[in-house]
């Protein structure tokens, strides 16, 4: 069973930001892509937008950026995923630091997992006879989302390749390990995709 994160936990809470990395990188930023230039020194500034009042999640997402506290973190460590963690100065729009210690989890890759078969998804038959030709189209509107174990790479954490679905999965194993540990995390069956995560 896999799960994808989500941080809409309620509208106060709609992490709106601020960012810039430091130094800058050349380019955008995007994830499953390397960080250009790549440097030990790498730093993201997050300033929170005013209606952000507290920040006590442990899994954010801010546009693109994503967003895990210390903890979760910590915990990522001992599971496998392609990724690496870039520190973060989060601060709110007073410029008071946020009270938990943040990361930036950047994916370097994105998986060719998603199951075109098993999954339910707009245009399926169109974009499936693209898929057994060899050449898929990009999935726009999944509706619930089947994984090709087989081509995860044993990963407990990634994105997916070839699908617009802005939210990372995660494996059931990584997501008890997440749960066990009370960390305030949002988890919801990929087979069942929210109306507004579509």
């Amino acid at each position: 069973m896999y799960y994808y994160l989500s941080s809409d936990y309620s509208d106060k809470n709609f992490f709106d930001a601020d960012f810039n990395f430091q130094p800058p990188l050349e380019g955008y930023y995007d994830i499953g892509e390397p960080i250009v230039p790549l440097s030990k020194d790498r730093l993201l500034n997050i300033r929170f937008k005013p209606h952000v009042k507290i920040m006590d999640m442990d899994f954010a997402i801010v546009f693109d950026v994503i967003l895990i506290s210390d903890e979760f973190a910590n915990i990522l460590k001992n599971f496998k995923s392609d990724t690496v963690l870039i520190p973060t100065d989060c601060k709110y729009s007073n410029n008071k630091p946020v009270k938990k210690k943040f990361w930036l989890l950047h994916s370097l890759s994105r998986q060719g997992c998603f199951d075109y078969n098993n999954s339910d998804y707009g245009g399926k038959e169109l974009i499936l006879k693209s898929y057994q030709e060899g050449n898929p189209k990009l999935v726009k509107v999944p509706k619930s989302i089947a994984i090709d174990c087989n081509n995860t790479n044993e990963f407990d954490y990634f994105f997916l390749k070839n699908v617009i679905f802005l939210y990372p999965i995660i494996s059931e194993n990584l997501k008890n390990a997440l749960e066990n540990a009370k960390l305030k995390i949002e988890a919801h069956s990929t087979l069942s995709i929210l109306p507004q995560h579509k």
